[in-house]
This record gives C-alpha cells, structure tokens and sequence, in this order.
C-alpha cells in the first residue's frame, strides 16, 4: 500500500507562487525572442518594476510592475542562471540557454546591486557553436 505524504499549506503555496514568478520569467525572456530584441533589462525604481527591451538598436518599455513581487523574480532569474539567490550585494553573472524554434540563444544575464533591488540586464544571441563538434575548416570562419 502507498501512501502520499501531505504537504503543509506553506509549502504548497510557496510552490504556487514559485511558479507564478517563473511563468512571468519565462514571459519575459519568450517576448523578447518574439519581438527579435537583443537584450532585457528590468530596473526597479523604487515604486515599479520597468521592463525594456533593445529592439533594432531602441530601447523600449514594455511591461511596468508593482515593486512588491520583484525580489521573487530576481530570484527566479538567478535560478535559471545559476547564480547565487543567497548574494544580494555583489555583481553577478550567469548564462540562460534559450531556443526558439530550433535556433538556440546565449542569455548572458548580469545582476546589479541597487538602492531598489537587483538591476537585470540580459543580453541575447545567437548560441555560438561548441568548438568540439566543428571541422578545421568550420572553425578558421569564426
């Protein structure tokens, strides 16, 4: 016979929001894709959270959010970098693997320290190929 052990409540809504922020990460980061644009940024400014994004080289705003939900953001961000969520004040860096039908990207995120909260700025690019699995003659065109 099995038994199911029963979460507590906490737990379980800890998971429900958890998932609500990676929805949102993962909204952002496939907008981006989308829009074609080659880098994110989200600035906390003390009362919202401003999301841009560099399209043909012009930023633009695209999402304005309420202050209070970002650090769980931050945190979900830094997850898929793997990057410590524990290091609220030093400068950090990781990279997200990112495809959008078929074709790979690099996500170079950098995480700043703020008077707000932590700056994200990701850079997106095409993924460059893995030198290993290339002929010479493949690699003298990089």
């Amino acid at each position: 016979m099995f038994f199911r052990k029963k979460k507590p409540v906490v737990e379980a809504d800890t998971q429900a929001k958890n998932s609500v922020f990676n929805e949102l990460r993962d909204s952002i980061l496939r907008d981006a894709l989308l829009r074609s644009a080659d880098a994110v940024r989200i600035v906390p400014n003390g009362h919202a959270v401003i999301i841009y994004m560099r399209v043909d080289g012009e930023w633009q705003i695209v999402q304005e959010h309420q202050q209070g939900f970002y650090s769980y953001v931050v945190q979900a961000f830094k997850k898929m970098a793997d990057v410590s969520v524990l290091n609220k004040h030093s400068f950090q860096m990781g990279l997200i693997l990112l495809e959008r039908e078929g074709i790979e990207y690099d996500a170079y995120a950098s995480f700043f320290p703020t008077r707000y909260g932590c700056r994200i700025s990701i850079l997106l690019q095409p993924a460059s190929p893995d030198p290993t699995s290339l002929t010479p003659a493949e690699l003298l065109q990089l």
